[in-house]
C-alpha cells in the first residue's frame, strides 16, 4: 500500500497498488466473497467491484449495509 493514496477497496489502494487480499483468498481456494458494511458507496462498493474483477462470486448483504450518501445511498451500488 502506498501512503500517498487512500484505500477504499480491500484489494487495492486508489493508486492501483494491490493488497495481499487476492493472494490470501486464492491461497485458501476461496471462490466467493461476502461484502457488507458502512459506506456502501465507497469501501463496500470498491471491494465488491474489485473482487468481481478478480473473478470472485460476490454476495452483498443488504440488511447489514448502509450508504454514507444521505439522499440516495442505494443508487451508488448500481453498476
Amino acid at each position: 500500500m502506498d501512503p500517498q493514496f487512500d484505500s477504499y477497496s480491500g484489494f487495492q489502494d486508489d493508486g492501483g497498488k494491490k493488497t495481499d487480499m487476492d493472494k490470501l483468498l486464492k491461497g485458501k481456494k476461496t471462490k466467493t466473497v461476502v461484502v457488507y458494511g458502512i459506506a456502501t458507496d465507497y469501501c463496500v462498493k470498491a471491494t465488491a467491484l474489485d473482487a468481481a474483477a478478480a473473478g470472485y462470486k460476490v454476495i452483498f448483504i443488504k440488511n447489514l449495509s448502509r450508504g454514507s450518501h444521505p439522499i440516495h445511498p442505494k443508487s451508488r451500488l448500481r453498476r
